[in-house]
């Protein structure tokens, strides 16, 4: 026996999820867009970061190295050889060291005629007598440091007995052929001579004639350039000494390459030069092959008489005195970055073939290494401390700072190392950071260099929302930082492996570089909860007609189940009651007369039940029309009483009617009203047990 499938109940599942489905979708696609969108926000920072970190890494080392290189006048700047030796500024010894003369170099007539000369000079002899012994002495041509001795002595004599001429040439004389003698208490003769020349110069009628008098330009350069223990004492000479001369043109320094020839100024008013002049006259020192500026002597800026040339000239020669002396101190200090290589290495120096043979044996350039000397290297850049309390000797008093040093390459001429105060530094580098264009304000910098911190991240602050006052009203307002801010990109710079300089760039407000994002975000999510809203009210909307349509189903469904049993029943009676009239089982008048009054009756049954459902259909459908008219509403409930008796005897039930004596009339569908009347009568019939009462009321 088979069995027909059980038919499953409509649900709602489905219809529910294809209307939360798409609210679902649209919701996971704006997550994983805003997600996107925040991603594609930090990457885009991380992006301009590094080419902010890149270009402005480049920018601080152009001023760290190419600033200092193309303009060394600017900081204390000192040259070394291969070795680690000081070439710039010329090394010099403080405290001098004694250098008698040695007697055993002299011959025995030498010595005799020497010993003759002492005497004289002690004794306070005649001048003549004194001078004709070192004449004597000097025509059997004694060694260098004899002779020179000798000269000096006789122009110490004739300046102290008024003789200017003549001792003018005998430290003439000494300055052209003895230029690098030195004395026996350790002091170069060059400088007390063109002092002494300076001295007598007033007093001299013909100075032509005297090739080595120098100007005091010329005096103060070489001082300066050739420093002995005495530099300090000569510099502070007064400038309006007698002789002191403003400049002179037959003066001749071979260590000096002045551009263009010099003007001669004679003891009137010097004027100033003109613009052209101004810009031409730029001295340079030309020290073992390599030409480092000390900067122009500055321009007159008026009229100035020569007291006034001379005082002005004086004081930047002790200015550059005083920058050798520091750039000295500081050579001293750096030593120790300097690092040994012990491994037989070629000279840095190298001479070209055909070198000016009129340079003077200190301006010569260095010769190659010999093999298995160590040489040094210089870091590219180092920090390095100095510390002195007070002066020493009469180098200038530093107070306690850090140096950086920036080594450089000059080629044949070895290293240069140029140092820069940290106080001068860390402001330039901040400067050139805050100067940097378009830079946005949730980004940071720190910078280090040669692993020290200039820009470090206790210098970063964070923007967050905030009041700025009353006047100023809300907006980002910056505050220390609890977590160090996020670095979104780095940029260094290295030379042979070593990082000299690192630049980063930190994000120190991530709330300002998401702002938009995060109100794009605002705008979604309102979206999405709106689209929520308005999907769950037409899910609960869609699930309550759902509902209403499946109860209204099975009330259909129940309906016309009912119908049927109620319209089987009576045409089931009609068929037997005609089938028997038919076939002549009812006999007699009276019985007949019953059952055509029960057909009659069953017919009229069927035509309401017939009629419900019509009217049933018309007002599902909103086809049903209703006639209002004037009715007397107890006779139409008295009248369906008397209609529905017979119904009710049938089942022994009675059906009574309660209504007012006087017309109860009202504007109705008379029609419609006993209709409704029938129908609850009867169901009233059909469920009251038997021997009831059915009371109808008005």
């Amino acid at each position: 026996m088979s069995h027909r499938p059980r038919q499953r109940k409509p649900t709602f599942f489905w219809q529910g999820v294809l209307i939360v489905f798409p609210v679902v979708v649209l919701a996971l696609i704006g997550l994983v867009s805003l997600r996107q969108d925040e991603l594609l926000a930090r990457h885009e920072a991380e992006v301009r970061a590094q080419t902010i970190a890149d270009d402005l890494a480049q920018k601080v080392w152009d001023e760290i190295v190419s600033a200092p290189e193309s303009d060394l006048s600017r900081h204390p700047f000192f040259q070394i050889d291969q070795h680690g030796g000081l070439i710039y500024p010329p090394p010099y010894t403080p405290v001098p060291v004694p250098r008698p003369l040695n007697s055993a170099e002299l011959t025995a007539e030498h010595a005799r005629l020497w010993r003759a000369c002492e005497l004289s000079v002690s004794e306070g002899a005649d001048v003549s007598a004194a001078v004709e012994a070192c004449e004597e002495f000097l025509e059997l041509k004694p060694p260098d440091n004899f002779a020179a001795a000798a000269q000096f002595t006789m122009g110490t004599l004739f300046a102290q007995h008024g003789q200017p001429a003549a001792a003018a040439q005998r430290f003439d004389l000494l300055l052209e052929k003895y230029p690098a003698a030195i004395g026996e208490s350790g002091i170069p003769l060059q400088p007390l001579a063109q002092l002494k020349l300076l001295e007598l110069a007033p007093w001299l009628t013909n100075r032509k004639k005297f090739k080595n008098l120098p100007s005091l330009d010329l005096f103060l350069s070489n001082t300066v350039f050739h420093p002995t223990p005495l530099t300090p004492h000569l510099l502070s000479l007064p400038a309006t000494m007698p002789g002191a001369g403003v400049a002179s043109n037959t003066a001749q320094n071979r260590l000096l390459s002045l551009p263009g020839s010099q003007p001669k100024y004679d003891d009137g008013p010097y004027r100033p030069p003109d613009d052209a002049r101004r810009r031409a006259v730029v001295r340079e020192v030309q020290f073992r092959e390599g030409r480092v500026a000390y900067g122009p002597i500055p321009a007159a800026k008026k009229v100035e008489t020569p007291d006034e040339v001379r005082r002005r000239w004086q004081e930047t020669w002790q200015e550059t005195w005083q920058n050798h002396e520091l750039a000295r101190q500081l050579y001293e200090t750096a030593r120790s970055h300097f690092q040994t290589n012990n491994a037989p290495t070629l000279a840095l120096l190298r001479i070209a073939a055909g070198n000016d043979a009129s340079q003077t044996a200190t301006n010569r350039p260095l010769l190659a290494a010999a093999a298995g000397e160590s040489s040094v290297s210089v870091p590219r850049l180092f920090w390095f401390s100095i510390v002195e309390s007070q002066s020493s000797g009469s180098r200038p008093s530093v107070s306690s700072q850090h140096w950086l040093a920036m080594s450089t390459d000059l080629q044949n001429a070895g290293l240069g190392v140029v140092c820069r105060d940290e106080n001068e530094v860390g402001p330039a580098l901040t400067q050139v950071v805050q100067s940097w264009p378009q830079f946005p304000e949730y980004f940071g910098i720190t910078l280090e260099l040669a692993g020290r911190s200039i820009l470090s991240t206790n210098s970063l602050s964070v923007l967050v929302p905030g009041s700025r006052g009353k006047a100023a009203g809300s907006g980002w307002v910056a505050t220390p930082y609890v977590v160090p801010p996020e670095v979104l990109a780095s940029a260094t710079k290295s030379e042979t492996g070593t990082t000299f300089l690192r630049l980063n760039v930190h994000l120190t407000s991530p709330q300002m570089l998401f702002a938009r994002q995060r109100e794009r975000t605002r705008w979604f999510v309102l979206l999405i909860s709106v689209s929520a809203a308005g999907a769950l009210f037409g899910f609960v909307s869609a699930r309550g007609a759902f509902q209403r349509q499946r109860q209204l189903a099975e009330m259909k469904t129940n309906f016309v189940s009912s119908v049927s049993h109620e319209l089987r029943a009576p045409i089931a009676s009609v068929r037997l009651m005609a089938e028997g009239l038919e076939r002549g089982k009812v006999q007699g008048e009276q019985k007949q007369q019953e059952y055509f009054r029960f057909i009659v009756q069953e017919c009229r049954r069927l035509s309401s039940l017939v009629e419900n459902v019509l009217d049933f259909s018309r007002i599902e459908q909103g086809r049903k029309q209703y006639e209002f008219e004037p009715t007397d509403l107890a006779a139409l409930v008295q009248g369906t009483v008397k209609l529905m008796e017979p119904q009710g005897a049938e089942r022994q039930i009675s059906i009574t009617a309660i209504v007012p004596d006087e017309a109860v009339v009202a504007d109705v569908d008379g029609k419609a009203i006993q209709q409704a009347l029938v129908n609850l009568i009867d169901n009233a019939i059909k469920h009251s047990p038997n021997g009831s009462i059915v009371t109808v009321g008005l």
